[in-house]
């Protein structure tokens, strides 16, 4: 490798090296089709074990017998255009290690039962150890049903 003989005035001799390095890398890459209709890849989709530590699936009752026997019914399908969904109230977060394997959570989530089990499970600790409190929400509105990356960052800073 071909080191520069000069290191420009407020570099590191480490960033030199990192730079002079990327000059010599080759990348190389095969196009492909981008696989993006949802339609397309739903025949090869696999359902999770979990999705955010419940269930995947429920089936409740059995609605093709159900529609069958109805007077009347309607087979439709509607679609709509992609939304972002962006709530308007702060998310927030509080982390407290009570001791090495005890952490306290004060966050705005609906879910803290399951904000409990993630950190634990990010954090390997007993979930009993892990105690989330959620005194205010705000409207939710769904948005605060899953762990944000927030929430970890700060247990981690903590």
């Amino acid at each position: 490798m071909c080191v520069p003989s000069y290191v420009p005035f407020g570099s590191s001799l480490s960033t030199v090296l990192t730079i002079t390095t990327l000059t010599l890398l080759d990348v190389r890459y095969d196009a492909d089709t981008p696989a993006l209709s949802f339609d397309t890849l739903k025949s090869n989709a696999v359902v999770p074990k979990t999705v955010i530590g419940e269930a995947p699936e429920v089936s409740i009752g059995d609605a093709r017998r159900a529609l069958q026997a109805a007077d009347v019914s309607v087979d439709q399908v509607y679609r709509t255009p992609w939304y972002n969904h962006n709530a308007i109230e702060p998310h927030a977060t509080l982390a407290l290690w009570t001791a090495d394997d005890r952490l306290s959570v004060f966050d705005s989530t609906q879910s803290v039962t399951r904000l409990a089990a993630t950190m634990a499970d990010v954090f390997s600790l007993k979930p009993k150890n892990v105690e989330v409190l959620s005194p205010f929400v705000g409207g939710g509105f769904g948005g605060k049903g899953g762990m944000w990356q927030h929430t970890v960052l700060a247990a981690a800073a903590a």
